[in-house]
C-alpha cells in the first residue's frame, strides 16, 4: 500500500482514537496526543526499551507468600521505530520470553516501523551488525519522495490499513526495487564476520570512567537488581526491579562480599563480548544492533566498533 506524506498525520490521528500511541518526540519515545508532535528526522537518544522493560517496576507484593504484580497494559502502538530498535525488540523477545512482566507489555504493543534509507548519523553501525532491516513489525513505512510505501508484517497490521481510506495499492515490484537499493547501500560496507581485538579494549579501559551511560541508552541491556521495601512490621511488603549496569563494580558483588570482576577492564571486556559474541551463542542474535547510542553518549570517546579486527 502507499500513503501520501501529507496524509500520514490523519492516519496517526485516526489511530490515536483507538490506541495509546508512543512515538519519537525528540530524544525519547513518548505517548502523543497529536501527530504533529512526532519527530522522524533523527534517531532518538534513548530507545523504546523502557516501554517493555521499565527502569523501575514493581514485581511482587508480599502477603503470606509473594504475589506477582503484573500491571495490565492497554493496547498501544509504537510508531516511528527504526530497524535497529525493531531488531532490539526482537532480541528482547528471545531473551525475556519467560518474563511475565515483559510479555504483558509486548503482547499488547503493535510495532509500526520506519525503514532507514541511509545511515542517520556517523554513529550508526547497523551496516556492521546487519540490522539495517528487519521483519519484526506489524507495519513498515518506507519513504519514497512524496509517499510512504507500507509493508504489512502481521494480520493485525493488514486489518488496520484496510480500514483507512487514503491508501492506494502499491506494486510489489516497486517495493522490492526500493528495498534492493537500500540493501545495496548498506551491504557494501558490511563485514563478513565480527572479531574482537582485546588489546584495544585494554586501551578503552584506561579511559573508561565506569559512568554506565552506555548501559542506560543501550536498547538491549537488561541487567537489573531487586530491592525489597520494608514495611512498619519490619517485613518486606513489595519487591521493586531496577535497571543496573554491568559496568559498575557493585554489579558483580556476591555473597561473602566477593567481587568477581573487580577491574574495569574485566567489566568492559565482558560487556563488549556480551554484545558482539556471547549473545549470539545465547539467543542466536547479536546483543548489539548497531544503533551507536553508546558511542554518542560516551564522555571519553570509547567506540566499541573500533575494537573489531579489520
Amino acid at each position: 500500500m502507499i500513503i501520501k506524506k501529507h496524509d500520514l498525520d490523519s492516519f496517526i490521528d485516526a489511530l490515536i482514537k483507538r490506541y495509546d500511541i508512543f512515538a519519537p518526540v525528540g530524544r525519547t519515545f513518548e505517548k502523543i496526543e497529536n501527530a504533529k508532535d512526532i519527530k522522524l528526522d533523527k534517531k532518538t537518544a534513548f530507545s523504546a526499551r523502557k516501554l517493555f522493560f521499565p527502569d523501575k517496576e514493581k514485581i511482587f507484593f508480599f502477603r503470606q507468600k509473594p504475589v506477582p504484580h503484573i500491571e495490565k497494559t492497554k493496547k498501544r502502538v509504537l510508531f516511528g521505530v527504526r530497524p535497529c530498535d525493531m531488531n532490539a525488540i526482537a532480541y528482547l523477545d528471545k531473551l525475556l520470553k519467560d518474563d511475565p512482566y515483559y510479555k504483558e507489555k509486548r503482547k499488547n504493543t503493535l510495532i509500526f516501523g520506519i525503514q532507514c534509507i541511509k545511515r542517520l548519523d556517523d554513529n550508526c553501525y547497523c551496516h556492521i551488525t546487519d540490522t539495517f532491516q528487519t521483519n519484526n513489525y506489524d507495519l513498515l513505512f518506507i519513504e519514497s519522495k512524496d509517499d510512504f510505501f507500507i509493508v504489512t508484517g502481521s494480520e493485525v497490521g493488514r486489518k488496520i490499513i484496510s480500514k483507512f481510506k487514503h491508501l492506494k495499492k502499491a506494486k510489489v515490484r516497486d517495493i522490492d526495487i526500493l528495498m534492493e537499493l537500500i540493501r545495496k547501500s548498506f551491504v557494501m560496507r558490511s563485514r563478513a564476520r565480527i572479531e574482537i581485538n582485546d588489546k584495544i579494549i585494554e586501551d578503552f579501559a584506561r579511559r573508561c570512567v565506569s559512568c554506565s551511560a552506555c548501559n542506560a541508552v543501550c536498547p538491549t541491556c537488561v541487567c537489573f537488581y531487586d530491592e525489597d521495601k520494608i514495611g512498619l512490621c519490619l517485613k518486606p511488603e513489595e519487591r521493586i526491579r531496577y535497571w543496573d549496569s554491568c559496568q559498575l563494580q557493585r554489579y558483580t558483588r556476591v555473597a561473602g562480599n566477593f567481587v568477581f570482576r573487580p577491574e574495569r577492564q574485566q567489566r568492559l571486556k565482558n560487556w563488549i563480548h556480551c554484545k558482539l559474541g556471547y549473545s549470539k551463542e545465547r539467543v542466536g542474535m547479536l546483543g548489539c544492533v548497531g544503533c551507536g547510542r553508546c558511542v554518542s553518549v560516551c564522555m571519553v570517546d570509547i567506540n566499541m566498533f573500533h575494537a573489531l579486527r579489520q
